[in-house]
């Protein structure tokens, strides 16, 4: 399967968190208004896609803010996907900050069969610190509004909580917020960005993120809950019985992740739109099937497969592969550096190995 993370109004978004990665492309909304992919664009993506090999497809739509494009442009979305895409598989989701979303919003992911993840960092005190709309005050309230819209409507959100070098001092309140909120599809994405060539003071330490994130695991295994999911650590926990790793750099997928802007401009990943090294062509100018054969394309993945190399001696090889390539690039403007969460990633993975074996063991001996 190809993922496509589509940006259908690039940066451009109702809020402005304090920590987006998106925030070194904001000065372009003041000069830019028009960062809106055209329907036309749109379409002969959607074209383009049914001439590659492959069959399946997954859509992921992002932000920015992906509800500014509008209902009208995802519905013209869905019905270019069943006009080009007969024969193929491929499913929509859309990552939403939550607070746009209304009864005609859920309606039509509803209809459209959508998937949705909302971004939430926990409590109201601990969210209201970084996602914030345009005057400063914090978007909690609105964001839990649009998530009750959305479960009043039969969805089960996907949580997106970023883990910022404040929430690792809360993990407890967050867990708790969490579970007593009924959201128990997370997806712990750990805060790390740079301000001026140095590490930005909300970003997250590696041995931070290691205490938050096995603090975490220790509360779901008491919990016990089957309906509780908790990327990465699910997909930690599946390679750790020796089952295959879901999320993308775990599975060794990152080339099967791309990212398209409003203009048509194709990317490797969501996270390196806006940086020109990573940036594969524009499908107005070739064709989706000609950039992924592109000298450009291959030698990207090159560079994605050979920063792996180095970690393959190591004990964990099979189960994070090198873990995500932006946490490699950040660390030294190479894919080759070294993942800057590498020895977080070791710290949990041996607190976990260590949980499963003592689990095991009770198990053996009843």
């Amino acid at each position: 399967m190809l993922t496509f993370i589509m940006k259908p109004v690039s940066v451009l978004c109702n809020l402005r968190c304090d920590y987006c990665y998106n925030s070194n492309l904001w000065s372009k909304t003041k000069e830019e208004k028009k960062l809106k992919m055209d329907i036309r664009l749109l379409e002969t993506f959607i074209c383009q896609l049914s001439e590659l090999d492959e069959n399946s497809f997954s859509f992921v739509w992002h932000g920015g803010e992906p509800l500014i494009a509008g209902i009208n442009f995802y519905e013209a979305a869905v019905g270019f996907q069943a006009r080009y895409l007969k024969g193929k598989q491929y499913l929509n989701s859309v990552q939403t900050n939550g607070t746009l979303i209304d009864q005609e919003w859920a309606a039509f992911f509803k209809k459209n069969a959508f998937k949705i993840g909302v971004s939430l960092d926990g409590p109201k005190k601990i969210h209201d610190q970084f996602r914030k709309i345009f005057n400063g005050s914090g978007s909690f309230e609105r964001v839990m509004k649009g998530i009750e819209v959305l479960k009043v409507n039969g969805f089960n959100p996907g949580i997106i909580s970023v883990i910022t070098k404040n929430a690792a001092k809360n993990v407890d309140a967050i867990w708790d917020f969490f579970v007593s909120s009924g959201l128990g599809r997370l997806n712990l994405s750990v805060c790390a960005e740079k301000e001026n060539g140095k590490m930005a003071s909300f970003s997250i330490t590696p041995l931070g993120y290691a205490s938050f994130m096995i603090r975490i695991f220790d509360c779901w295994m008491a919990k016990d809950d089957p309906d509780i999911k908790i990327q990465p650590l699910e997909s930690y926990f599946q390679g750790l019985i020796g089952g295959r790793p879901t999320i993308c750099h775990c599975a060794n997928e990152c080339a099967a992740y791309l990212a398209l802007d409003y203009n048509g401009d194709l990317y490797l990943c969501g996270r390196f739109v806006g940086i020109d090294k990573f940036r594969i062509g524009n499908i107005m100018e070739k064709t989706l099937k000609s950039l992924l054969c592109s000298k450009k394309w291959k030698s990207l993945k090159g560079e994605i497969q050979a920063s792996k190399k180095e970690c393959l001696s190591c004990e964990w090889a099979n189960i994070c592969n090198g873990g995500c390539t932006y946490y490699r690039y950040i660390n030294g403007q190479l894919l080759s550096s070294l993942n800057y969460f590498c020895s977080a990633t070791k710290k949990i993975l041996r607190h976990m190995k260590s949980a499963i074996m003592e689990l095991d063991h009770s198990l053996s001996t009843v």
